[in-house]
């Protein structure tokens, strides 16, 4: 990620992020590097459906038809991150880590979409493991993967 946000620096964009099932590590892999504060403009770490609905503005209903784990549910994080901050990037993901599942939910996996200036990339992972940190880190890593592609 060292090298993301230094590419990110020199190309002048910023970056925001909407965590559900990481939890706040994309956002810590992001500022743990110095001068990121020239990149991150911040993010909502939306682990409940109460945040998803009270700060991301997302339908309840939505989340109780889809799941919070869902693509409907990722693409309206999407939109609540983008009304809440302006940025040229944004991040959001959802998912099960494990070992539990989410209500309406039965598969260890997570979402990911990366939303470059109204492009949009997403990934689907399948986790293999039930090992909850080990999942969350690979999530993370896809989101860098993603931006090694797309800037």
């Amino acid at each position: 990620m060292k090298a993301i946000v230094k590419h990110l620096i020199d190309k002048d964009l910023k970056i925001a992020v909407a965590e559900s099932m990481t939890g706040g590590n994309i956002s810590a892999s992001i500022t743990k590097h110095a001068n990121a504060s020239k990149v991150f403009k911040g993010a909502i770490i939306a682990y409940t459906k109460e945040v998803k609905v009270s700060v991301l503005k997302i339908d309840e209903n939505l989340i109780d038809k889809h799941s919070s784990v869902s693509l409907e549910v990722l693409e309206a994080m999407n939109n609540g991150l983008k009304e809440l901050i302006d940025a040229n990037i944004y991040i959001s993901t959802t998912g099960n880590a494990g070992p539990s599942f989410e209500l309406n939910s039965n598969e260890l996996m997570c979402y990911i979409l990366v939303d470059y200036e109204g492009s949009k990339h997403y990934r689907v992972v399948k986790f293999e493991s039930s090992k909850r940190f080990k999942n969350i880190k690979r999530a993370t890593n896809e989101v860098v993967s993603i931006l090694r592609e797309i800037i």
